[in-house]
């Protein structure tokens, strides 16, 4: 599928020779920039359907850039930065200020376009079910990264909803299967059972391949009592209390 894309590279022979890559699979590369300054001005004025950045730039960093973005409504541009070595703190700092993907070459460019894919039909779905940014949702989505959590997948966004629900309705937590999922399902038109089946494929995930530094700090009972992964219920309750939580230390 052809994206249009907006270039931000220190190096700009690295980024003409990324833009010619690009161009072969059928992509069209908008502009190419050299600076945070640059990424905010061609992503405002060109609109893409993708902004890659180096993740260390003159004037802001990539961190700063997504989330400048983020605060200006672009919530429907994925924003990907690659790196030429890995670094999880700025990987972090990147995912939650609103960036979406972060690579370390050498880049797979085939690769690289499937994850925009999943995040354009991800974005595209959200926007169709209009499900706003609230704060709840924010610190929720701020958890599942810090966990690692996998954001491309389906699971992804049944998870947000189903703890914005137990957040706002404790009992729903005990209804899962006659409330909860249904109540989301009609939200994505789907079944609640897809909704449970994607969920369960959610915390599987994360539990097989996230943060452990972070699974440990949140869910130590079950990574130090050997219980193996929580349950649907369990997870969707120890998410929404973290988040009630993160809320209420952000409150003056």
């Amino acid at each position: 599928m052809a994206y249009s894309i907006v270039i931000i590279y220190a190096d700009q022979e690295e980024a003409t020779q990324d833009a010619c890559r690009f161009t072969a699979y059928g992509c069209k590369v908008c502009a190419i920039g050299a600076n945070g300054r640059d990424a905010l001005e061609l992503a405002r004025l060109h609109q893409p359907d993708v902004l890659i950045l180096d993740p260390f730039l003159p004037y802001f960093n990539c961190d700063e850039i997504a989330d400048r973005l983020e605060q200006d409504g672009f919530d429907t541009m994925v924003k990907i930065a690659i790196s030429d070595e890995k670094n999880d703190r700025m990987a972090e700092r990147f995912l939650l200020s609103g960036g979406d993907v972060f690579l370390v070459r050498p880049l797979d460019y085939a690769y690289c376009l499937k994850r925009i894919e999943k995040f354009k039909h991800m974005r595209e779905r959200k926007s169709c079910y209009d499900l706003e940014e609230s704060p709840k949702r924010a610190a929720i989505r701020r958890l599942q990264i810090r966990l690692n959590m996998p954001i491309s997948i389906t699971g992804f966004l049944y998870l947000q909803e189903s703890v914005v629900m137990a957040m706002e309705d404790p009992r729903s937590l005990h209804q899962l299967t006659t409330v909860l999922y249904p109540c989301v399902g009609a939200q994505f038109r789907t079944s609640g059972k897809n909704v449970e089946r994607c969920i369960r494929n959610a915390v599987e995930k994360t539990f097989e391949e996230g943060d452990l530094a972070m699974l440990q700090q949140f869910f130590p009972h079950f990574l130090n009592n050997k219980h193996g992964k929580p349950n649907n219920k369990e997870f969707i309750g120890y998410l929404a209390e973290l988040a009630k939580d993160q809320l209420m230390d952000l409150k003056p």
